[in-house]
């Protein structure tokens, strides 16, 4: 289980659990709709439960890139799309995946507090497969996007695909 934290202001406190969430988009909207709405400043958190370990790194990845204060918000909504939609993605994306992936470690193994994410939630057993999911964002794990598709395509449909 991974706690998110975000606060908007201390006066009122949210906590909402998620459970087989699988992407960020709930998150996403109701901390739209916490600061659209204007009216009551909240502190909320998320706690996140997910089974599937590359779910959980991903949306990490998604929401360091959406909590990133250095970027503007268009490059910020640039890169998350390209992120979150993309199978192949530009050099500008994937070096900031890279820089993400090793941030959530550093934070993750120094349990590093004062962070928007508690990883305390967490068993070691689940640590290590998040660390060893980001350490594969490198480069140096080969990834042959094209090639593993048109395998995939040459699988379903067998005899018919040179058929043309």
């Amino acid at each position: 289980m991974i706690l998110i934290d975000i606060e908007l202001i201390d006066e009122k406190e949210v906590n909402i659990l998620l459970v087989g969430g699988i992407d960020l988009r709930h998150v996403l909207k109701t901390i739209h709709k916490a600061v659209a709405d204007g009216k009551e400043k909240k502190k909320i958190r998320f706690f996140m439960h997910e089974g599937q370990p590359e779910v959980t790194a991903r949306n990490l990845v998604l929401l360091e890139i959406l909590m990133d204060e250095s970027l503007g918000l268009a490059e910020k909504m640039e890169l998350f799309l390209d992120v979150y939609g993309n199978l192949m993605v530009r050099e500008r994306a994937a070096e900031m995946i890279q820089t993400k992936a090793k941030e959530l470690i550093r934070l993750m193994v120094h349990e590093v507090k004062g962070t928007h994410v508690d990883f305390s939630w967490l068993q070691y057993k689940e640590r290590d497969l998040l660390e060893m999911l980001w350490k594969k964002y490198s480069p140096s794990s080969p990834f042959d996007a094209k090639k593993l598709w048109n395998e995939r395509l040459r699988r379903f449909y067998g005899a018919r695909y040179d058929a043309r």
